[in-house]
């Protein structure tokens, strides 16, 4: 069976198609922390594992956090990456989906933020992979969410998804299924929030007792555990009493201060305000105005912040949608989308047309698709039924239902090899419904590129390949570019980059990220030679993308996009800092050549810091500190002629 998984940074949920979509309880419960512990020589996934955070020393929280970085985790002696974390929640997941459903998952669709760079999707494409799982999708945050609220007409939401780590912000109308704009932050959400109150915590324990904490990591991952529950708390209370008594280098210290929701709204104010400029920026690459939103659809736990709700209501000048639970939205929306997974002939499955949930009729024609010839059973109505599928798969069969009874249908399709799948739908015969033909198949918002892929050119410069906001899947190619004439045979090395400043220099910033580089064999050429560069973009933003000369179709260049995280060797700003350096040489003085050094590592560590953020103030930084760089250094190369 398929299933419908949102790994989520905080909290992750499971659910499945029965007839309409379900949460598939975990250990009792809707919601799986995303937390492991190492405990005894095992691995614990969940909420033993999150319960321990505060008292243990190897427990890792939130890992999706990481996804795209070079974050390591030491635990008991051995390296793991944040891939390697996700995976162990993914195959808790899927062990307890065949245990709920007592048959094998076939796939999944997989939620990932919309703003994900494709870093982090392919990251989270290999846990998937690593923790035993087809990746049926992977699917937009916001196009789950849009798929649970099922909205119809002419509608234009604003899907504000605030979880625990991450923001997706994204415009969607109803009508055409379309994105229209987004925006993000992979690192702002109730994490954050979090650590407000943990710094409040700090601040005491320093006033109270003479202690600092504010640089000991391992501390403030135990009070978050505490600081988590209190956050809770003032989202049901005007206040709380803030408790804890945490043993801090073998020493227990007493923590005891009044909080209120208005002293807490004051310590978040300036996250919802990066967070309500990320929404008007998702607005404005919708090219509308607040005043065109008809909805803002709430998703994610940390929207369930009254702050936050009463933040969004005065800025878009109406009460955010409630119609949905922000917890579950992205889960269920997953499982609704396994009903429109591509059909793969390699793969014996189950695929329902049937989507009525009430029925008048006194009998109800189920209809699907599998593998061709299968031997197709249906029990759970009135009386069992039976059929076999065409040479192309489809099948239909009448079952008989009991008047006023739920019914739950098991199709079991047996493939001519033996091999068996399952599906349920769940309907319910009602004879006063009026429901006598089946419902219209909801339209599944089709997913966005959230940032311009391009390709490096000389000097420095980019031209754009695929532009952000191009609606997924999709397949082009770009006869512009040519290859200069060259009196030997050499490689050609074509870099390709993600970003959103495509017309800048490369090197302002680690928004533009080097995804890999296209490498084509060229014999000798004579005159200036074209290219083609062509890609496909699947909808689970799959890229491939190869090269070819015009004249020379059957020579080809491919790349594997490795979407290595931004290192020194691509900002090629900072290289040329290096070339001026030693070019100079004895000639450069000591104090120009400290300044430069100096600045060069402050845009190093401005990278750096911008690639674990993604924060505009840094970003502002980065481009600022470029600007005086790059002056710099040309002022350097006219004065001694570099």
């Amino acid at each position: 069976m398929d299933i419908g998984i949102d790994l989520g940074t905080t909290n992750s949920v499971l659910a499945f198609l029965r007839g309409g979509p379900e949460v598939i309880p975990i250990k009792g419960r809707t919601l799986l922390p995303s937390a492991l512990a190492y405990e005894d020589g095992e691995w614990l996934v969940g909420t033993a594992a999150k319960s321990l955070a505060a008292t243990k020393e190897y427990v890792v929280t939130s890992p999706k956090r990481a996804m795209g970085t070079d974050t390591t985790y030491t635990i008991a002696g051995k390296t793991y990456t944040p891939v390697e974390m996700s995976a162990m929640i993914l195959k808790e997941i899927k062990k307890h989906a065949e245990e709920f459903l007592k048959e094998p998952v076939t796939s999944a669709v997989i939620t990932i933020p919309a703003h994900f760079n494709q870093k982090q999707v392919d990251d989270t494409r290999k846990a998937a992979e690593l923790a035993g799982l087809k990746v049926g999708k992977l699917l937009a945050e916001p196009v789950a969410a849009s798929a649970t609220y099922g909205a119809g007409g002419e509608e234009v939401l604003l899907v504000f998804d605030l979880g625990g780590g991450t923001l997706d912000c994204t415009v969607v109308e109803t009508f055409d299924a379309k994105i229209l704009g987004l925006s993000g932050d992979n690192f702002l959400g109730g994490d954050d929030f979090d650590y407000r109150i943990v710094d409040r915590m700090t601040k005491h324990l320093h006033d109270e007792h003479g202690l600092d904490v504010s640089n000991d990591p391992k501390t403030r991952l135990l009070l978050k555990a505490h600081a988590e529950k209190f956050k809770i708390d003032l989202s049901e209370a005007q206040g709380t009493q803030v408790e804890a008594s945490p043993k801090i280098n073998g020493k227990r210290y007493q923590i005891d201060f009044r909080l209120t929701r208005q002293e807490y709204n004051e310590m978040i104010k300036d996250l919802v305000d990066k967070a309500l400029e990320r929404a008007d920026e998702a607005v404005a690459r919708a090219n509308m105005e607040k005043s065109d939103i008809d909805v803002v659809l709430l998703v994610g736990g940390s929207t369930l912040t009254p702050y936050v709700q009463e933040r969004l209501a005065a800025h878009f000048g109406k009460p955010p949608s409630k119609r949905v639970d922000p917890m579950l939205a992205v889960g269920l929306g997953a499982a609704i989308c396994t009903r429109d997974l591509p059909w793969d002939d390699k793969t014996h499955r189950v695929l329902l047309r049937s989507r009525a949930e009430v029925w008048s009729k006194p009998s109800y024609t189920v209809r699907g698709r599998t593998t061709p010839d299968s031997k197709v059973e249906i029990t759970g109505a009135a009386q069992p039924a039976d059929t076999t599928a065409g040479p192309n798969g489809q099948f239909t069969a009448e079952v008989a239902m009991t008047e006023n009874a739920t019914h739950d249908l098991n199709v079991v399709a047996t493939a001519p090899t033996g091999e068996t799948a399952k599906v349920i739908h769940r309907i319910r015969h009602d004879p006063g419904a009026g429901q006598e033909a089946e419902p219209p198949a909801p339209s599944i918002v089709r997913p966005t590129l959230p940032r311009n892929v391009f390709v490096e050119l000389k000097e420095f410069k980019t031209a754009t390949l695929v532009k952000h906001g191009t609606t997924l899947p999709t397949t082009g190619e770009s006869r512009d570019f040519f290859c200069s004439r060259n009196e030997r045979a050499f490689t050609l090395s074509i870099p390709l980059h993600e970003g959103h400043s495509p017309e800048a220099e490369i090197p302002y910033g680690p928004f533009n990220t080097k995804m890999g580089v296209l490498l084509l064999e060229c014999p000798p050429t004579e005159i200036d030679t074209p290219l083609v560069v062509a890609y496909h973009i699947d909808d689970s933003r799959k890229m491939t993308v190869e090269c070819w000369f015009a004249d020379r179709p059957s020579v080809k260049g491919t790349v594997t996009l490795d979407c290595k995280s931004l290192t020194r060797e691509d900002m090629h700003l900072i290289e040329r800092t290096e070339t001026a350096v030693g070019q100079a040489g004895e000639r450069l003085r000591p104090d120009e050549k400290a300044r430069l050094n100096r600045k060069k590592q402050a845009l190093i560590d401005l990278c750096e810091s911008y690639r674990a953020s993604q924060s505009e103030d840094t970003r502002k930084q980065i481009i600022e500190l470029g600007n005086e760089l790059k002056a710099e250094i040309k002022t350097l190369e006219l004065k001694y002629k570099i």
